[in-house]
């Protein structure tokens, strides 16, 4: 069985024709087990009676109309069809909605969605089955986009039956949405059924015993970079420093509505005792943004030192604290050109602060990002923020092994990328090094008043090795 994200096709089966406005030939759908309720769309969808910020809503088994960045729109319902009247489409797909929630999607679990749908001139949709804003948004079945989108589909002036499969690699959501997303363009669009069936299981698991693993973990490495952070002061000539809070970027609150604003201030990053400290802080910061009530570092290499394959350690203590969210991480060097997520991203290590006992190593690129990046956990029986220890990546062209304190705990293959996603391995190219403390997000949550501040991330050294070849 295959578990790749299939192509959108478009099938002939068997056709009845439905009388009155619509005048058209419909597919027919077949009688399957279907997770959607109303698949026929019988009735006018209703409007929820306000818009929910973290996307967790109950349609009741049936669909809602959702009306973003001032599109407008109204849904009818015609013999055999419900048609959705766009007069403003809004910039996105995503700002003219038909959604279905909550759906329980289960990891491992192939699915199949098929629908019936036309427009009034050819035109693209989006339809993405995904999770809401505790799940960063994350689609389930990823498009060439991958950040927040689903499967494309082209609507001909013609009713057809549209299908695609897709298979749940994250873990299971019970609060899971399915959405029809029309915007961008104006005009008419029709759906006349839909259906969300589960047809089988994938299996998830990654082998250690991988060759390209074994040949990494037994691998001889020569010293080629050390940052030891053994001068009196950060060094420019390696680090330089993104300040603010993402709004001049273009992603407001870096893009994971965090509440720090980074500074190049020495009060929240310096060095003490040969180890670089960046410490997050409780105290205000205004721009003509907004005002943020903590300041933190955020230090990046990009465009001074970057990297393509080897071994990287990176010894460090951790801060915790409910709301606190450290990370030494890599971006693909190529982001001004191409962006995120196609850049690539290799999460070295993360941690959410109210869990000192676990680490995270993660890979994001176009498919597999967001909160669907590809990741696991490591948990210690010691305490993060109260010891040092060594995280460290393995990198070659084809994999990705993640270790603490030379105990392995992950690894991502190109090919497993390519066959569970559908998606591209962006990792063969140069990538910078960040190291960061931000103060809440989607995914650690908020500070509380469990948190103490300031909180401090320690980091004695930096190296870069290179893999002796025999």
């Amino acid at each position: 069985m295959s578990i790749a994200l299939f192509a959108v096709g478009v099938f002939a089966i068997v056709f009845y024709v439905t009388a009155g406005s619509t005048g058209r030939v419909i597919p027919h759908l077949q009688e399957q087990e279907n997770l959607l309720g109303n698949p026929g769309f019988t009735g006018t969808p209703s409007a929820p009676s306000q818009l929910r910020e973290d996307g967790n809503y109950d349609t009741g088994g049936d669909w809602q109309m959702l009306l973003f960045d001032g599109a407008r729109a109204e849904a009818r319902p015609v013999n055999g069809a419900v048609q959705v009247a766009i007069d403003a489409a809004g910039p996105n797909t995503w700002s003219v909605q038909l959604l279905q929630a909550p759906l329980t999607i289960e990891q491992g679990q192939e699915y199949e969605v098929e629908f019936v749908a036309w427009a009034e001139e050819p035109r693209e949709i989006e339809v993405k089955v995904g999770g809401a804003a505790d799940r960063s948004w994350t689609p389930y079945n990823p498009g060439e986009g991958g950040n927040a989108g689903g499967t494309m589909v082209e609507l001909s002036t013609e009713p057809e039956l549209h299908r695609f499969r897709f298979s749940m690699l994250q873990e299971t959501d019970t609060q899971a949405r399915f959405e029809f997303e029309l915007g961008r363009e104006a005009g008419d669009v029709w759906l006349a059924g839909a259906r969300l069936t589960p047809v089988g299981t994938v299996a998830l698991e990654m082998s250690v015993d991988s060759p390209e693993v074994e040949n990494l973990l037994a691998a001889d490495w020569e010293l080629r970079f050390a940052e030891e952070f053994d001068t009196p002061e950060i060094n420019r000539d390696i680090w330089s420093f993104e300040t603010g809070n993402g709004h001049a970027n273009g992603i407001p609150g870096w893009g994971n509505a965090e509440l720090q604003y980074y500074t190049d201030s020495p009060d929240n990053a310096f060095i003490r005792d040969n180890r670089l400290v960046i410490r997050a802080q409780e105290e205000e910061r205004s721009d003509q943004f907004g005002r943020y009530d903590y300041t933190s570092a955020r230090m990046i290499t990009q465009d001074k030192l970057t990297v393509r394959y080897g071994r990287i350690d990176v010894r460090a203590r951790l801060p915790y604290g409910q709301g606190v969210w450290p990370a030494i991480w890599m971006l693909g060097s190529n982001i001004p050109e191409v962006s995120w997520p196609r850049s690539g991203e290799i999460d070295i290590m993360e941690m959410l602060g109210h869990e000192p006992y676990t680490v995270h190593g993660t890979i994001h690129g176009p498919g597999y990002s967001g909160g669907g990046g590809i990741g696991a956990a490591y948990e210690s029986e010691s305490n993060f923020s109260e010891e040092f220890h060594v995280f460290t990546i393995l990198w070659n062209e084809d994999v990705i092994v993640w270790l603490v304190d030379g105990d392995y705990f992950h690894h991502v293959t190109a090919e497993y990328v390519e066959r569970f996603y559908a998606a591209d391995w962006v990792f063969n190219q140069e990538f910078f090094f960040i190291l960061n403390v931000a103060v809440g997000g989607h995914w650690p949550g908020y500070p509380d008043d469990t948190t103490s501040f300031p909180q401090e991330m320690e980091i004695d050294y930096l190296h870069v090795y290179d893999r002796i070849r025999s």
